[in-house]
C-alpha cells in the first residue's frame, strides 16, 4: 500500500473539519512519522440530527476501506454520531482486521485503547464548583442518550454528585444534541421548577455550554454573575466567545503519541497493557467566575474572530462559485480543468487524486452502484503544483492509490467517498504540506460538489447514448444491421440535394435473394434469416466504405454506388462470386443466390429516387425472371 515498502496505519474519524479531530490527525501525523509509518486517514461526514439518506449512505467508508491490507488500526469512535454507523465500524474492524487496533479516547472491550481522563475531570469540576463557589445545585446537560461519551461524562457527574452529597433533582440532566441547536430548549428544562434553580450547569461538550450561555443571555440571566457554566473539550470557539469558558482540554498530542508507540510495541511483538489513560487539564476561565479578561485581551480575541469569520464567509462564496462552474461544464476534459483550478480551496496541499469507481460500458461510460467494483481509475492527479498525465488502466481498489503514486518516506493521505444517497461514485485523496494543515471546513463540501457533477455528466451521457441507441435502432433493420426503409429516406433527404447539385453518377443496385419462401417452407425462419443476413454481410464487405445500403423489404435490398455502370458490374460480379465462394464452402441444405438489377444515371433535379429505384427494380426482376426460365429448361 502507497508503495514505499513502509508500514500503513488506517484511522477511522468522522467530521475530520472539526477542532479536535484536526489536532488528533496533526498528532498522529507527526508521531508516525518519527516511526516511519504510513497513515491513511478514512474521513466520513455525517450528522446525527439530519439523519438523511446521504449521511446514512456515508458508511460505505467501511466497505472502502482495505482493512485486511492495513498494519494497524486507530479509531476515534467519539466521533461518530450515529449508533448504527459506529456498530457497522466495530464489526468490520472485529471480522476484517488481523492487526492490532487501537481506540482514541473511547473504550472497546475488543479493542486496545489510549484514553483520556477528560471525564473524570468532571468530578473536579463538581469539587471545585461546591468548595471554591459555594454551588449546590449544580446541573448537567449531556449528549445523545445513547452516545458513549456523553453517557460516560453523565455517569461521572452522578458518581461525584453523590460522593459529594449534592442533590440531584429532576430538572437536573438535560439531553443535548452535542451541538449548538437545543439552548433554549435546555435553559427553559433548567429553570422550569423555581424551586430547584441551578447554581451550575456542567455542560458534555463546549458547543452545548455556548449555547446555553446564549439562550441564558437573551432571558437576562448572566455568565457567571446568576449562573455559572463550564464546558468540556477546549474547542477554539471556548476561548474567543465572551464569557471565555470553563472546560476541560485532552492532551492530544501526549495521546497520538501513546497510540504510535502502543502500536510499534505491538507490531515487535512487545507486551503492552490494553488500556492507557492520559492526564487531561481543567482550564478556568470566565464563565465560572474564575477569570476575568483584560479589555485589550478581550479586542484581540474579538479581531481575531471576526478575521476568522470573513475568510470563512470568503471561502463559502468561492465554494459557491465552485459549485456553478462545475455544473456549467461542458464535457469530461472541462469538468477536471475546473477541479484543478479550484483545487486551492482545499489548502495547503501537497498532492490529490480523484479516483473513479464505475464499470464502463460498451460505449465507455461509466455505470455506478452502491457496491464498489474491485478496480478503481485514476481520472485526476495534481502534484508538485500541476497537473500530471495518469494512465487510464485500472488499478486495485485496495492498493488506495496507482502504482505512480509511490513516494519515498512515509506519507499521510486523507481519503473521502464520492457518493449520493444511491449510488458510489469513487473517491479523493489528498496529503498536506505539512501535519498543522489539514480537511478545512467546506471540504467535505467540495468534494459532494464533485461527486453530484459526476454523477450528473456521466447520467446524462448514458442518457445521450441511449437517445443515440434509440435513433439508430429507429432507423437501422435489426436482423441485418443495414438501413432501413427511415434510415434511407433519412440518407436520401440528406444527401440527394448535395448529389443533384454536383450532378454525381450513381449506379442503383436492387438485389433480391432467390428462393426466400422454399427455404422458409422447407427449413424454417431460422434458416430464412441466415440467408438474409449471409447476402447483408456479403453487401457489407464488399461495398466501399460511406455507400449507402439499405434492407428495402423482407427479401429486398438497395445499393447507391457512387460510380458508373462499369463499377456496379464488378460489383454484382463480386457479389455472385462471394455468394457461390460460401456455398461452395458451407454446403448446406440449400444455396444462397441473389438476382440483381442496375440502373446508373446522373442525378439533377428532374431525377427522382423513385423513378431510379424502379428501373433497377424492373433489371432486378428481368434477370430473376430469365434465372427461373432457365432452371425449368
Amino acid at each position: 500500500m502507497f508503495h514505499n515498502g513502509k508500514k500503513t496505519i488506517g484511522v477511522f474519524l468522522n467530521r475530520a473539519e472539526f477542532d479536535f479531530q484536526r489536532n488528533l490527525c496533526r498528532a498522529l501525523i507527526e508521531s508516525a512519522e518519527r516511526y516511519d509509518y504510513n497513515i491513511a486517514f478514512m474521513t466520513s461526514y455525517e450528522i446525527r440530527e439530519s439523519e438523511n439518506t446521504y449521511d446514512v449512505y456515508g458508511d460505505i467508508i467501511v466497505d472502502f476501506a482495505p482493512i485486511e491490507q492495513f498494519d494497524a488500526v486507530v479509531v476515534a469512535l467519539d466521533t461518530y454520531d450515529r449508533a448504527t454507523f459506529r456498530s457497522r465500524l466495530v464489526e468490520a474492524l472485529k471480522s476484517r482486521a488481523s492487526c492490532p487496533v487501537v481506540t482514541f479516547r473511547e473504550k472497546e472491550d475488543s479493542f486496545y485503547g489510549v484514553l483520556s481522563n477528560a471525564n473524570e475531570s468532571i468530578r473536579e469540576l463538581v469539587r471545585h464548583f461546591k468548595e471554591v463557589h459555594k454551588a449546590r445545585n449544580i446541573s448537567f446537560m449531556s449528549g445523545f442518550r445513547d452516545h458513549y461519551d456523553s453517557g460516560r461524562r453523565l455517569e461521572c457527574y452522578l458518581n461525584s454528585m453523590e460522593e459529594f452529597g449534592l442533590p440531584v433533582y429532576q430538572n437536573s440532566v438535560f439531553y443535548g444534541d452535542l451541538w449548538k441547536n437545543k439552548g433554549e430548549e435546555a435553559f427553559q428544562y433548567f429553570f422550569s421548577d423555581l424551586s430547584h434553580r441551578p447554581d451550575v450547569v456542567i455542560c458534555a461538550n463546549d458547543f452545548m455550554a455556548r449555547a446555553l450561555c446564549d439562550a441564558a443571555a437573551a432571558h437576562g440571566v448572566k455568565v457567571p454573575q446568576d449562573l455559572k457554566v463550564s464546558g468540556i473539550d477546549n474547542a477554539p470557539e471556548s476561548r474567543e466567545i465572551e464569557p471565555a469558558l470553563t472546560t476541560v482540554s485532552a492532551d492530544y498530542q501526549r495521546m497520538a503519541a501513546e497510540t504510535i508507540h502502543l502500536i510499534d510495541d505491538l507490531l515487535h511483538g512487545r507486551s503492552r497493557e490494553k488500556y492507557i489513560s492520559v492526564p487531561s487539564r481543567i482550564y478556568y476561565r470566565e464563565s465560572c467566575g474564575c477569570l476575568a479578561r483584560n479589555v485589550v485581551q478581550s479586542n484581540q480575541d474579538r479581531q481575531n474572530h471576526y478575521e476568522q469569520y470573513a475568510a470563512l464567509m470568503e471561502e463559502h462564496t468561492r465554494n459557491t462559485y465552485f459549485k456553478i462552474d462545475m455544473a456549467g461544464c461542458r464535457n469530461f476534459g472541462e469538468m477536471m480543468n475546473m477541479i484543478c483550478r479550484n483545487l486551492p480551496l482545499i489548502g495547503n496541499f501537497d498532492r490529490f487524486y480523484l479516483c473513479l469507481t464505475g464499470i464502463h460500458d460498451m460505449n465507455g461510460i461509466p455505470s455506478f452502484q452502491r457496491e464498489l467494483p474491485a478496480e478503481a481509475e485514476a481520472v485526476l492527479r495534481w502534484e508538485n503544483g500541476e497537473f500530471q498525465k495518469t494512465q487510464s488502466d485500472p488499478f486495485p481498489r485496495q492498493e488506495l492509490l496507482p502504482y505512480t503514486a509511490q513516494e519515498n518516506g512515509p506519507v499521510s493521505y486523507y481519503f473521502t467517498m464520492l457518493h449520493d444517497r444511491a449510488s458510489t461514485f469513487g473517491y479523493t485523496a489528498v496529503s498536506f504540506r505539512r501535519p498543522e494543515d489539514g480537511i478545512g471546513m467546506f471540504y467535505f463540501d467540495w468534494n459532494l460538489t464533485i461527486a453530484l457533477t459526476i454523477n450528473e455528466y456521466f447520467a446524462h451521457q448514458r442518457i445521450q447514448a441511449l437517445m443515440q441507441r434509440n435513433e439508430k435502432n429507429s432507423i437501422t433493420d435489426y436482423l441485418t444491421q443495414l438501413n432501413n426503409r427511415r434510415g434511407l429516406a433519412r440518407a436520401l433527404k440528406k444527401n440527394w440535394p448535395e448529389w443533384a447539385a454536383a450532378h454525381t453518377e450513381i449506379s442503383f443496385i436492387s438485389v433480391d435473394l432467390d428462393g426466400l419462401k422454399f427455404i422458409n417452407d422447407h427449413f424454417g425462419h431460422e434458416e430464412g434469416d441466415r440467408a438474409i443476413c449471409v447476402i447483408s454481410r456479403t453487401i457489407q464487405r464488399i461495398v466501399p466504405r460511406g455507400t449507402v445500403t439499405a434492407r428495402t423489404g423482407g427479401d429486398e435490398f438497395l445499393i447507391l454506388l457512387m460510380g458508373g455502370y462499369a463499377q456496379a458490374q464488378h460489383l454484382e460480379q463480386q457479389l455472385e462470386q462471394e455468394l457461390e465462394t460460401l456455398n461452395h464452402s458451407n454446403k448446406g441444405h440449400f444455396v444462397v443466390e441473389a438476382s440483381i438489377g442496375v440502373y446508373t444515371t446522373t442525378i439533377d433535379a428532374g431525377i427522382s429516387f423513385q423513378e431510379c429505384m424502379r428501373q433497377s427494380d424492373n433489371e432486378m426482376y428481368e434477370k430473376k425472371r430469365l434465372r427461373k426460365k432457365q432452371r425449368r429448361s
